[in-house]
């Protein structure tokens, strides 16, 4: 549904869980309401399949929904055809079945069949889920799963779940940016909130992003999703590069609020490209020595990555910032900007 704010995919949600809990950075990250409120929705269906090693290879991908002031719901989407999926969903079947504290009902929305399965014990979960092609589509909540049938009526089958597929085995995340604030909400000042808004009107509207995990770090790499209109088309400047690795992060202070981070082959231009996109400045503003000094002198000497940082302010005073570049000869650099 368009109500979606983010969407995590992955092959092996199990495994993935598993070890991503196993990074020391992500004992702070299970404290936040995503993690506890993810968990929660996933109850009823882990207590349905009763051995958590079905979970392990089952592909799924997860939509993330603000349905209040202070709730997160979710839709998890699974493919019966996968082996793994028609284990688990096998075992949740012969549970429903043999437990006489669920209850099934059906009805229809928008031309689909919507089903439940709800416990009649006080306080007892509630599951459902409509069927579409091989897609299995569940939920705690049944609002969402009303609004995935009503989407649904008015979609083609190949338009279903339209997200570029990856082979990356740890799973992407799709960001609907507009959608954001619904989410940040629940952790976010309402004044900070108000800036964010208006900060986002400006962003891309959706990003797709690969996830790399490592001990220490959740890398995120990936495409933005640019309308042909927008007025901001500076993710274009990247365009025919070669990405390298991002190896400035070890210089990072920890005082870094922002970093905007460019990995690049073409360092001139990379330049020319940004150029095209910066605001126009009036002639008091416009600093044109450091501006060919940076074509005509440094520029050349880039070697493929660059970093520009906002730090934390301190004391009342404004925030800093730091630029961080890699250059082929750290001497010849030196010697050129000091002239």
């Amino acid at each position: 549904p368009s109500s979606a704010v983010l969407v995590y995919e992955t092959a092996d949600w199990g495994q993935q869980c598993a070890a991503w809990q196993q990074t020391p950075w992500a004992q702070d990250l299970c404290q936040p309401l995503f993690h506890n409120n993810l968990q929660a929705n996933l109850k009823p269906l882990q207590n349905l399949a009763s051995d958590l090693q079905l979970f392990h290879k089952v592909p799924l991908a997860v939509s993330v929904h603000a349905s209040g002031e202070d709730e997160l719901d979710y839709v998890f989407y699974c493919n019966t055809h996968n082996h793994a999926t028609k284990a688990l969903l096998g075992a949740v079947a012969d549970r429903l079945e043999q437990d006489s504290t669920y209850q099934k009902t059906t009805r229809k929305c928008a031309g689909h069949k919507l089903t439940a399965w709800s416990q009649t014990t006080p306080g007892g979960a509630c599951l459902s889920y409509v069927k579409r092609d091989q897609y299995l589509i569940v939920s705690t909540s049944s609002m969402l799963i009303e609004d995935v049938a009503r989407g649904l009526a008015s979609k083609s089958s190949k338009d279903f779940l339209c997200l570029q597929k990856t082979a990356n085995k740890q799973g992407s995340l799709y960001i609907n940016v507009r959608q954001l604030p619904q989410v940040l909400r629940l952790g976010v000042q309402y004044d900070a909130l108000q800036a964010m808004r208006t900060a986002f009107t400006t962003f891309v509207p959706a990003s797709q992003l690969d996830i790399k995990r490592t001990p220490h770090y959740l890398l995120l790499s990936g495409l933005a999703d640019n309308a042909p209109d927008a007025p901001q088309a500076w993710t274009q400047a990247l365009t025919g590069q070669t990405a390298g690795a991002i190896t400035l992060a070890d210089y990072l202070p920890q005082r870094t609020t922002v970093c905007l981070h460019c990995a690049f082959s073409d360092a001139e231009k990379l330049s020319s490209t940004l150029k095209q996109h910066q605001p126009q400045r009036t002639t008091a503003e416009a600093t044109p020595t450091a501006t060919s000094l940076l074509d005509a002198t440094l520029s050349p000497m880039l070697q493929g990555e660059i970093a520009h940082c906002i730090l934390t302010p301190t004391s009342g005073q404004i925030p800093g910032q730091l630029v961080l570049m890699k250059v082929s000869d750290p001497a010849a650099f030196l010697e050129a900007l000091q002239g």
